[in-house]
């Protein structure tokens, strides 16, 4: 029976140190601001609800880490500086260039989003993880005084996010792709 317990509390003790170790380790320490990388642009077409033929959108996808954990508005985040025509009402932006005699020509499409909140999980605070932003239809009509676009040009995305402590983070641009 001795044999048997000092048996059962080896295999404990052999299998409480990984437990133990990775308790020790100290979670991930990253900056308040948000930073972003950029990952991906994916064009397709999908058939909208009130459309009878496939509309172009483009999906904008970027990682992104944030030291506390504040990134997102609930419905409710309503007061200033969050109310709606207030300067950070929209949190997250995708705004396209096109490339025009060789110079990035800001084509006027900033996307604003009002990205819903994103909750932290346990007792740490960062979050990491990506964002993918659905953009359209696009090109869509546009007012004359806009820059044309047409399928074939050259594009390049632009992308930022601000969290609810007013940090913008950097900005981000994808490689340039044509239009299709």
């Amino acid at each position: 029976m001795n044999a048997k317990v000092a048996r059962l509390t080896r295999t404990a003790v052999f299998l409480a140190i990984p437990v133990l170790m990775t308790a020790c380790l100290k979670p991930e320490e990253f900056p308040d601001e948000p930073i972003l990388t950029f990952k991906s642009i994916e064009q397709k077409y999908e058939l909208f609800p009130n459309g009878t033929a496939p509309e172009r959108v483009i999906n904008v996808t970027v990682g992104f880490t944030d030291g506390d954990g504040d990134i997102g508005l609930d419905d409710t985040d309503t007061q200033s500086p969050f109310g709606n025509g207030e300067a950070h009402y929209f949190n997250f932006q995708v705004d396209f260039m096109k490339r025009i005699a060789g110079v990035w020509t800001d084509v006027l499409s900033n996307y604003k989003n009002r990205m819903k909140r994103i909750s932290p999980s346990g007792q740490d605070p960062t979050l990491n993880g990506e964002i993918t932003l659905k953009v359209g239809p696009y090109p869509g009509p546009r007012p004359d005084f806009y820059p044309v676009i047409e399928t074939g040009d050259t594009m390049m995305a632009v992308v930022w996010l601000e969290d609810r402590s007013l940090n913008r983070s950097n900005t981000v641009s994808s490689n340039s792709f044509i239009l299709e």
